[in-house]
C-alpha cells in the first residue's frame, strides 16, 4: 500500500472502525510514498498509528508545518494533523463514488444510527463491509419498488450463493428456504436481519440449514445423506 486511501478502504472492507487511526508525521520518511512502513510489503491495517509523508501529495498543506527550526506548540500540530490528514483521506475515498454509492453510505449511516430499530442496528454491525452495501443498496431498490418480498429473496441469494427458495404451493405468503450452510448465531442475526427490512409481517419463512428434503426429477435434490424427510 502506498495511499493513505488505500489503507482507509482496506480497513473499512475489513469491518475495522477508521476513525481510530492516529495519522503522525514520521522523523524518516521515503519521498517515493506516502506511508511510511517498516516492512515495505506488508499488507496489514491493524495499526492505529500511520506515520504518513504530507510532502507526497500534499506539500502546498503542509509546507513550513513541520520546521526542524520550529519546535513550539508539538501537540498542537500534531493533533492538527491528524485531523487535517483524515479529512483529505476521507475525500480521497469519496473521489470518483457515484450518487448511487452515496446513497448507499447515507442508508448505512441511517442504520448504524439506530433509524431502523435498536436490533436492526446492532445485527446490521456484525456484517461485513461488502454485506452492508449489498443490503444497503437494496433498501434504495425498495423504496423505488415497493418489491419487498423479490429484494428478500435477492439479498438472500447474495449473502448465501449457495441458498435455494421456493414458493409454497398452498400458501403464497410463505417462503421455504434452504440456505445449504451450516446454522450459526451469526447466520441467524442476518436472516433475522434481512426479515425486518424487507418482508411484511404476514409472511412466514421455514428454514433448512445443510439438509432439505428431496425434490423428484432434480437430481440436486436426490442425493443420499443429503435428503431429510418433509
Amino acid at each position: 500500500m502506498m495511499f493513505s486511501w488505500q489503507f482507509y478502504i482496506r480497513r473499512l472492507q475489513e469491518n475495522i472502525d477508521v476513525d481510530s487511526i492516529i495519522f503522525k508525521m514520521p522523523k524518516r520518511y521515503s519521498p517515493y510514498m506516502e506511508l511510511s512502513f517498516e516492512n515495505l510489503n506488508t499488507v496489514s491495517v491493524q495499526e492505529s498509528e500511520l506515520e504518513v509523508n504530507p510532502y507526497y501529495r500534499f506539500g502546498a498543506i503542509f509546507n513550513g508545518m513541520f520546521s526542524l527550526d520550529d519546535t513550539k506548540n508539538k501537540s498542537i500540530k500534531s493533533t492538527l494533523f491528524d485531523l487535517i490528514f483524515h479529512y483529505l483521506t476521507e475525500l480521497d475515498c469519496m473521489q470518483g463514488m457515484t450518487k448511487r454509492e452515496f446513497y448507499i453510505r447515507f442508508v448505512c449511516n441511517d442504520i448504524e444510527r439506530g433509524l431502523f430499530g435498536v436490533r436492526v442496528a446492532e445485527d446490521f454491525q456484525c456484517l461485513a463491509q461488502a454485506e452492508k452495501q449489498i443490503i444497503a443498496n437494496n433498501i434504495i431498490r425498495l423504496y423505488k419498488t415497493g418489491e419487498g418480498v423479490y429484494l428478500f429473496q435477492d439479498t438472500v441469494m447474495q449473502l448465501f450463493p449457495k441458498a435455494t427458495i421456493f414458493a409454497h404451493i398452498g400458501d403464497k405468503d410463505r417462503l421455504i428456504i434452504h440456505l445449504h450452510t451450516r446454522e450459526t448465531t451469526e447466520k441467524l442475526q442476518k436472516i433475522g436481519l434481512l426479515r425486518a427490512l424487507f418482508l411484511p409481517f404476514k409472511y412466514e419463512l421455514e428454514f433448512y440449514w445443510e439438509y432439505i428434503f428431496g425434490v423428484l426429477a432434480e437430481d440436486a435434490f436426490m442425493r443420499q445423506e443429503e435428503m431429510m424427510m418433509y
